[in-house]
């Protein structure tokens, strides 16, 4: 004779019979089929972490040479207008000035 659980489960489908029957090798399956799927995506997300410092890192470096680029270049547009070589209407500071514009 079976038990009353199994009797109330079968009232209420067959599917549920078969589920309880399987029992814990069912989630043994699928955890085994889940693990390098989760492991693959921690990876996955590690490198996204990793690249996305990187990135950071490198736009902090391209945002300082830009600076100093533009320090240099209005240093030697100085003497370049203090030597003559160049007239004050040709200045890059006013180039600059124009396209920030």
């Amino acid at each position: 004779m079976e038990s009353p659980e199994c009797v109330s489960t079968q009232a209420h489908s067959a599917g549920a019979v078969t589920a309880r029957a399987a029992g814990a090798s069912v989630v043994q399956v699928e955890s085994s089929r889940l693990v390098p799927l989760i492991v693959v995506l921690a990876v996955l997300a590690g490198c996204s972490a990793a690249l996305s410092a990187l990135a950071w890192h490198d736009a902090v470096v391209a945002e300082r040479e830009a600076r100093l680029l533009q320090y240099y270049l209005l240093e030697l547009d100085a003497k370049f207008i203090g030597a003559g070589l160049k007239k004050p209407d040709d200045a890059i500071s006013k180039q600059l000035k124009e396209k920030d514009k």
